[in-house]
């Protein structure tokens, strides 16, 4: 019986440990726009890529836009959190970057957060830009728009540190959320908690038991794109879940 269970637990953590080797990858980061999915033109890419290094030059905040092809299963907020995170976008000391993940094919935005613009984009001001600026533009099949007028208003909220922020016409539905991928590292430590017991008390040892970004959701419907401007590359700037996400 204690075999059964020591093999049961041990096939879950190979189980766990092969679905987190198979999530999502953010692909390399290469300038301020990186549209896997293709669909902005290279005269729209260019533009955005132009915009977005002047207002960093300008302010000294990076907003870097990510279009992937699929979100793979995950969730925009565990994609947007490890691409983020694995990015790097803003300054390492003070953690002055954003990003904004539109997923075409999944119909869903995110805007996560660096953990130094807090106070200027609260989650609940990502919200209302998702909501107001960026969601009713993707709906009308305005790809380009919706990014344009979505990083505008992300630079006006940051630029006025939070006094210039969306009107908060009602109130979005608050929900904790943890990345996919500390829950499944959770259950592989625990598992192997419980594996190192049941061998102990397999192998005659006396053993005693053992104990132990807010976001919202909205979605729509709808060339590989380039540019000479791809010059970020990110700076070591730190996330910490902050921001909001839609579909609509």
């Amino acid at each position: 019986m204690k075999k059964a269970a020591l093999a049961l637990l041990l096939g879950l953590v190979a189980l766990v440990w092969s679905g987190a080797a198979l999530a999502f990858e953010p692909p390399p980061l290469r300038g301020y726009v990186v549209d896997a999915a293709g669909v902005l033109t290279p005269e729209q890419k260019y533009r955005l890529e132009t915009k977005l290094g002047s207002e960093r030059e300008r302010t000294g905040f990076a907003v870097v836009v990510f279009l992937p092809t699929s979100l793979e299963g995950e969730s925009v907020e565990d994609v947007a959190y490890k691409t983020a995170k694995t990015w790097g976008v803003g300054e390492k000391d003070k953690d002055n970057g954003v990003v904004l993940v539109v997923a075409t094919k999944e119909r869903k935005i995110r805007i996560e957060t660096g953990k130094g613009v807090g106070g200027s984009l609260p989650d609940v001001a990502c919200w209302h830009i998702i909501r107001d600026v960026i969601a009713p533009r993707m709906k009308k099949g305005d790809t380009f728009g919706a990014i344009d007028e979505g990083t505008n208003s992300i630079f006006r909220a940051l630029a006025s540190g939070g006094r210039d922020l969306p009107a908060a016409t009602s109130e979005a539905p608050g929900a904790t959320r943890t990345p996919r991928g500390v829950i499944a590292m959770g259950v592989v430590f625990v598992c192997m908690i419980l594996a190192f017991f049941l061998t102990r008390k397999g192998g005659g040892g006396s053993g005693g038991s053992g104990g132990s970004g807010w976001t919202s959701s909205s979605s729509w419907s709808s060339g590989d794109s380039s540019s000479s401007s791809d010059s970020y590359s990110g700076g070591g700037g730190d996330f910490g879940g902050g921001g909001a996400s839609g579909d609509y």
